[in-house]
């Protein structure tokens, strides 16, 4: 690839990733506070992952946020106290636990999610119709080469 091209893309790189940042930044879990009960971002994020995936094994969870399974083991247990999580049996072997979300935690992170991603829709919205579908339709191609890659 010539010298130009490779600089070209470079910089293409750097405001995707530029841009992406400022989305995630806009978009991460915030604080929730439920009564005298508040989820700190690492603790929302982990019941972000647990409403994607559930239900999920302590083991799995800590692979999707890529820290020690005793570390989720912990903060699993703090969200059980805070009637954030349940624990369950698993369906097909018993000896397994899997985690779950409580209503009270759907129906936060579901408001907390409606407030996060209200800039969001308010910027697609004003884009028009046609852009965001030019948007979303960029970022499905950039997501299906990337997954592509990594199998």
């Amino acid at each position: 690839m010539p010298m130009k091209r490779q600089k070209e893309f470079m910089e293409m790189a750097r405001r995707i990733c530029r841009t992406s940042s400022r989305i995630i930044d806009r978009c991460s879990p915030g604080r929730i506070q439920s009564g005298d009960k508040v989820l700190s971002p690492t603790q929302c994020h982990l019941c972000e992952v647990v409403r994607q995936c559930q239900p999920v094994t302590v083991t799995e969870l800590a692979r999707h946020l890529r820290v020690t399974a005793p570390s989720v083991s912990v903060m699993v247990e703090r969200l059980v106290e805070q009637g954030f999580l349940k624990r369950g049996a698993h369906q097909k072997d018993r000896r397994k636990c899997v985690i779950a979300l409580t209503p009270l935690a759907a129906g936060e992170l579901a408001r907390e999610e409606a407030r996060r991603l209200r800039p969001i829709c308010d910027l697609l919205a004003k884009a028009g119709p046609d852009k965001a579908s030019q948007w979303l339709t960029a970022f499905s191609q950039i997501e299906t080469e990337m997954t592509d890659t990594n199998s």
